[in-house]
């Protein structure tokens, strides 16, 4: 089980590597289609004026969310590294990594590999309305759905902390601190936390929830098809079917045909 663990930790990973390479190539193609009109704008992606400030924009986000954007790193200067301070990001990164190096004027489409799931997301917040609805379309959703995509994302960060840092994946739950989007309880037909009094709160979903909320925008027959051969070639006898059992109700769904059709849209 340890094992199976372990192997289910790194296929959500690649899962979840896929969805943020789509994510960087889209949001790095669609901001430049609109601010990179000739060479001299090529450093258009750390001009802080051509995004729009997350506690007033379009996307009325939650409080916690609302962040100035000034703050992103991106947009720092005279940032010390190494014994040497550069003058902005882009340097900055020219310094740091040696094929960025080689650019003299980095597009941002090679600077940003550099970004962190997170301060990727941080940087979504502050897309302008039209370059935003763009990006969202590309993942798959429209932007009246922007709510479900915002929530998605924080959903994925959460997971992938896990993930990256080997925790069991099998006992993952999101915080207590995130609210679950209704539509995507509605959508989905997520469960969460039920409360004393017996009701489904917004809160606290588990693993099967959380992928079938990243089921919108990637596969996942490859996780499915670990969940069929785990059950049915590694479970040898009743008893070990029903300890597997117990975990995948720990996980969300204690019956095992809920899992073997994960990779089902």
């Amino acid at each position: 089980m340890y094992d199976f663990d372990k192997k289910l930790n790194l296929e959500i990973l690649k899962i979840l590597d896929k969805f943020e390479i789509r994510l960087k190539s889209s949001m790095a193609y669609r901001f430049c289609e609109k601010h990179y009109l000739n060479a001299s704008d090529s450093a258009c992606y750390i001009d802080i004026n051509k995004y729009t400030n997350p506690r007033s924009n379009h996307l009325s986000l939650p409080k916690d969310l609302a962040k100035n954007i000034s703050g992103h790193k991106i947009f720092q200067t005279n940032i010390y590294f190494n014994g040497a301070t550069y003058s902005n990001f882009i340097e900055h990164c020219r310094a740091k990594y040696p094929y960025i190096s080689t650019y003299d004027h980095p597009p941002f489409w090679v600077t940003i590999k550099v970004l962190e799931f997170g301060s990727l997301f941080s940087l979504l917040l502050g897309f302008e309305r039209d370059v935003f609805e763009k990006v969202i379309e590309d993942m798959g959703m429209k932007y009246i759905d922007k709510q479900k995509f915002i929530n998605s994302v924080r959903i994925f960060i959460e997971l992938r902390n896990t993930c990256a840092h080997f925790q069991l994946v099998n006992r993952f739950r999101t915080s207590n601190r995130l609210r679950i989007d209704s539509g995507l309880i509605n959508d989905l037909g997520l469960r969460t936390k039920i409360n004393t009094a017996g009701i489904s709160t917004y809160y606290e979903i588990r693993l099967y929830d959380t992928l079938l909320v990243l089921s919108q925008f990637e596969s996942l027959k490859d996780i499915e098809k670990l969940f069929k051969d785990f059950y049915f070639r590694r479970c040898n006898s009743k008893r070990e079917k029903s300890l597997v059992v117990k975990m995948f109700e720990r996980m969300g769904r204690g019956k095992h045909s809920d899992w073997f059709k994960l990779g089902i849209k």
